[in-house]
């Protein structure tokens, strides 16, 4: 995938929100030195990404998202645990204004009418990519019930680059995503 003003925009959207969380805990001098790294290999990351239709293929921010913040894990070079990770997470998702605004717009939305038409034709273009999120839409009562299963998902893909860039060969089975009990991660030295 290319790094775009797509790719950048989504860096800059999280990065206020990740220094507002993280300073307490390292204070600013340090956070502003992790935030740093992380910028810097968040482009690495993303061109390493297979390209998944860009930024008018469904839930691309999502992946875009998920990037960001695996590049500041991984420039936090294990000062946060993955438990302390997914609380800070938490949290940056929730004081991250335009995140925040944006998913309590989406989840109004949800449940229209116009909703899973607009969605289903919009996932049917992006079968085109075999790299983005595939889904199946399933009918159901509009008013009260939205249901999608996905049957493939770039972000499951972000684990075969972190394991690239870890040195090592991952192979992977099953997933919770394909209706297993379990996502399973064998990883293999070169």
């Amino acid at each position: 995938m290319e790094y775009t003003s797509c790719e950048a925009a989504a860096g800059a959207l999280l990065r206020p929100a990740f220094a507002a969380v993280l300073t307490p805990l390292f204070g600013r001098e340090r956070t502003e030195t992790l935030l740093c790294a992380a910028d810097a290999l968040y482009p690495a990351l993303i061109a390493r990404t297979p390209y998944d239709g860009g930024a008018h293929a469904p839930n691309h921010h999502s992946l875009l998202q998920t990037e960001y913040c695996l590049a500041v894990y991984r420039a936090a070079d294990g000062a946060l645990s993955p438990a302390r990770f997914e609380t800070v997470l938490g949290d940056v998702f929730r004081t991250c204004k335009p995140f925040a605004a944006q998913a309590a717009q989406t989840g109004r939305a949800m449940f229209t009418p116009t909703w899973p038409a607009m969605r289903r034709a919009e996932y049917d273009r992006s079968r085109e990519n075999e790299f983005g999120f595939q889904l199946r839409f399933v009918d159901g009562d509009t008013d009260t019930l939205f249901e999608v299963d996905y049957l493939s998902c770039p972000i499951c893909a972000l684990d075969y680059v972190l394991a690239d860039l870890m040195g090592f060969h991952l192979e992977r089975t099953v997933t919770l995503a394909s209706g297993r009990d379990r996502c399973d991660f064998r990883y293999f030295k070169r």
